[in-house]
């Protein structure tokens, strides 16, 4: 080993992993432009003191030490990704998605690594179920353009961060892509649908902030990379077909979903990409 290649390993050594409360943090500020753009995007109180919080928590952690004690703010990332992910015209079904994603909280208290299910996902996905809601209708492509370029650079900041990595979320928008590359080479209209444009932002959301979670996520890199194709593959499959069939109330619950299976296949992929041991030679 050169001393390049020592002061590297040094280098990767000493470089700390982010802690629980930082997480939070970086994950907050990373989702503070997707917030910024819906609040610009529909001018209400509500929406411009959702936006705030991402900046003010961060900020109180960092000020007041029983703040920064305090294990309750480590929901505030989930909750806010929720008001960033769900349909920002259901404001029903947004508020009975928070309301699972506290009492899930509340359950898991302390555990949240023991579970393997995304909690925001869990959520988003009961709050569907008892109250449908479609995806925010789109009347200019750009008015989706610009919410998914934020939460992409949302999500540039975590990896780059070191609070996520880059296989899985690559993996599950090259996944979706190329399914829908496929779909419209078969079927043109789609170019022109307006559902397009508007999964973009809940799309990159879930493969920044869903597809990584490190408690629910595969150890091995190309496993996350497989993986996170597959999941996008499968929920952009799941929201055409839904599509098609004027089933539009269910096109999030499947992405939703799909993500849950995702986690719950990452110990079998993670398995079938183990390294296997070297049997030792016997010694006579």
């Amino acid at each position: 080993m050169t001393s390049q290649d020592t002061e590297h390993v040094g280098a990767m050594a000493s470089r700390r992993p982010p802690s629980l409360p930082e997480r939070a943090d970086i994950a907050l500020l990373a989702l503070l432009p997707t917030l910024a753009v819906r609040a610009w995007q529909q001018p209400s109180p509500v929406w411009i003191g959702i936006a705030l919080l991402a900046l003010i928590l961060p900020l109180l952690r960092r000020l007041l030490p029983s703040v920064s004690a305090s294990r309750g703010l480590l929901i505030a990332p989930n909750l806010l990704l929720l008001a960033a992910w769900m349909p920002a015209t259901a404001p029903h079904t947004l508020g009975l998605a928070l309301l699972a994603c506290v009492v899930l909280a509340a359950i898991w208290r302390g555990r949240d690594a023991a579970h393997p299910f995304h909690p925001a996902m869990i959520a988003a996905a009961l709050a569907l179920i008892v109250w449908p809601a479609p995806v925010d209708s789109v009347v200019r492509s750009d008015a989706a353009l610009l919410p998914a370029v934020a939460s992409a650079l949302g999500g540039l900041l975590l990896i780059g961060r070191g609070v996520v990595r880059w296989q899985a979320p690559a993996g599950l928008l090259a996944g979706a892509a190329l399914t829908l590359l496929v779909a419209m080479m078969l079927s043109p209209a789609l170019d022109s649908d307006p559902l397009i444009p508007a999964l973009l932002s809940p799309l990159v959301l879930t493969a920044f902030f869903v597809a990584d979670d490190p408690p629910r996520t595969c150890l091995h890199a190309r496993a996350r990379g497989l993986l996170g194709a597959l999941t996008g593959a499968m929920a952009m499959a799941a929201m055409l077909a839904l599509h098609i069939l004027h089933r539009d109330p269910q096109v999030l619950l499947a992405l939703a979903g799909v993500m849950l299976l995702g986690n719950a296949a990452a110990p079998t992929f993670d398995r079938l990409f183990a390294t296997p041991r070297t049997p030792r030679a016997s010694t006579p």
